[in-house]
């Protein structure tokens, strides 16, 4: 066993690593990380992908640097004072995205029918979240039936009776999301999702995923109001939470929608 006193003396004995070798074990992606992390540190990973400097200079030069930032790139140019090199590029990687890869279908009941078709859809797109809607499922259809690999089946079928309708999310196994039962009714069609990616920026803690699938006769002003309560519950709990809503709205008036700070990103009929 080290005690502390003697792992605390290695420091005097430690010697410095000079530039050269420094540059060649960043290149090789070996980069050493602080105990803490600000926005721009979590929003992106350096890779040195290639360094040819000068040999004939004592030490290696970077002559050109790419630093990434969320709205643009900045290039820093050397002072005169530094040494010329033949040749220097640093590239940078972005961190995988904390936004989930979702997708949004209106299958008019072929959920069993179609589920090998999904499945093949949903893996080849690497899609995190999977949003369905008009699934025509009731309780005579067990759950295991709709089993997709990969993917755990979160479902909300019409529980008055009639035919039709009905909404269903897939969430792939790895991803971190909860479902939201507190925010269901049974006057509407909706399933809602709680998103969370393990390394989420701070202006971002959570995506709020909601599934609608507003009948043609259905009562507008019921749906809306719905929509609006679950929001305002959703942010109150997750003040900085993002905010995804999709589905099959058949011409719901969005005018409501659009004031809580929502943006409408189909604009034409689907």
């Amino acid at each position: 066993m080290w005690s502390r006193d003697t792992i605390l003396s290695l420091r005097l004995v430690s010697g410095k690593l000079d530039t050269l070798i420094r540059l060649t074990v960043a290149r090789a992606g070996c980069l050493r990380r602080g105990c803490r992390a600000g926005r721009r540190v979590q929003l992106r990973r350096w890779r040195v992908a290639a360094s040819e400097t000068d040999t004939t200079a004592e030490i290696p030069v970077v002559t050109h640097a790419v630093i990434w930032s969320p709205n643009t790139y900045r290039a820093l140019k050397p002072s005169p004072s530094q040494r010329k090199s033949v040749l220097t590029e640093i590239a940078v990687d972005q961190r995988e995205p904390c936004i989930p890869c979702m997708f949004m279908a209106n299958i008019r009941g072929g959920f069993t029918a179609k589920a090998d078709e999904l499945a093949a859809v949903l893996h080849e797109n690497g899609v995190d979240i999977a949003c369905v809607t008009e699934t025509f499922l009731n309780n005579s259809v067990p759950s295991e039936v709709l089993d997709i690999p990969g993917y755990v089946v979160h479902r909300n079928d019409r529980k008055d009776g009639r035919r039709c309708g009905g909404v269903a999310v897939l969430v792939r196994h790895d991803v971190q999301c909860q479902r939201l039962i507190s925010l269901e009714s049974t006057d509407v069609e909706t399933l809602w999702m709680l998103y969370r990616w393990p390394m989420m920026p701070r202006c971002l803690s959570h995506v709020v995923v909601g599934t609608v699938y507003n009948p043609p006769s259905a009562d507008d002003r019921k749906m809306t109001t719905h929509i609006l309560n679950c929001l305002d519950t959703a942010t109150r709990e997750h003040p900085h939470a993002g905010i995804v809503v999709l589905g099959d709205f058949n011409r719901l008036r969005d005018a409501a929608l659009t004031s809580y700070r929502l943006k409408q990103v189909v604009k034409e009929p689907t």
